[in-house]
């Protein structure tokens, strides 16, 4: 046999290997409740990225939270013009945080 026939051979052999560890590893590390849905949740990918930091502090979840939600607040009221003129709101609630949302996201 040729040795770059052979060598050829044993790179496809790794990267077949390669994908079918990834894909085995995402069932591993996705919870079932989102890989139900789609392997390409947010959930399921791949927790190979270099995650510099993680989570929300409790104090960053108020300020979000007010500033998103007193942004609503002039939406709703039809008082925005800034941006456009936008037609208020019969229902719009206030916004709480979600960890789990937040978590996906």
């Amino acid at each position: 046999m040729d040795l770059c026939y052979i060598r050829s051979y044993l790179q496809w052999i790794y990267c077949l290997a390669l994908m079918l560890y990834q894909m085995t590893s995402y069932a591993r590390t996705c919870p079932q409740l989102y890989r139900r849905y789609s392997t390409n949740h947010t959930f399921c990918r791949t927790s190979a990225c270099n995650v510099l930091r993680q989570g929300v502090t409790e104090e960053d979840k108020v300020v979000i939270l007010d500033v998103h939600n007193k942004f609503r607040s002039k939406i709703a009221s039809g008082s925005e013009t800034e941006y456009h003129v936008l037609p208020s709101a019969a229902n719009m609630i206030e916004m709480e945080w979600d960890d789990e949302l937040a978590r996906a996201a």
